[in-house]
């Protein structure tokens, strides 16, 4: 989370939304980026209860991937991994959430540190939704395969999503990974999750 002062001797491989791994810099430079304000949104849609459950997928590789920091390659990024847990619920209160219950990348388990989400729209029928959502991960790496470093990114993801039977969903994005206040890259994406149980607060 603080600029790069010097990009020492390393393997940048890019992850997909979220990691830059087998580096042993905490972060790289790029274009500033701010925030979009979801202030202006207006009320937020209530969680159709056809959705309520959790939902598993995996990207096998990124549409397209733009690279904003001159230290690291769309090809570095595009083929990583990446599957998601998520998981929609019904608080006690009568409200909804949507929770990111699992991450992993290239087949490493990563630490969510934060998660937020709103919808941005409902319809116009109740099979499809928009949201917007912004995920801080944090994963282990062996340098060298010997020293473990952790890194940290955050993901500002804009998203799509059609439920296209009672088990399956397809969700179509665009996310940007930010480390500290820097741009890395941006990437495009669509997969389908499935449902892998029921969970409810």
């Amino acid at each position: 989370m603080k600029l790069l002062n010097a990009i020492t001797i390393c393997t940048l491989t890019g992850a997909a939304a979220l990691f830059v791994s087998s580096c042993s810099i905490q972060s790289l430079p790029g274009p500033q980026y701010i925030p979009q304000s979801t202030a202006k949104l207006g009320p937020v849609p209530e969680i159709p209860e056809a959705w309520y459950g959790c939902w598993r997928g995996t990207i096998d590789n990124f549409d397209t991937v733009t690279p904003l920091s001159p230290a690291i390659s769309a090809s570095q990024i595009k083929a990583q991994k990446q599957t998601l847990e998520f998981c929609f619920t019904m608080k006690p209160d009568g409200t909804s959430q949507m929770d990111l219950t699992d991450l992993e990348v290239a087949g490493h388990k990563a630490k969510i540190t934060h998660f937020d989400n709103r919808f941005t729209s409902i319809g116009p029928t109740v099979d499809r939704a928009s949201l917007r959502n912004h995920v801080t991960a944090e994963s282990v790496i062996n340098i060298l395969w010997i020293f473990p470093m952790h890194m940290q990114q955050d993901v500002y993801a804009d998203e799509d999503i059609q439920m296209i039977s009672h088990d399956v969903v397809m969700v179509k994005g665009k996310q940007v990974v930010v480390m500290g206040t820097n741009m890395i890259a941006s990437m495009t994406f669509h997969t389908n999750f499935y449902r892998v149980g029921t969970k409810t607060l």
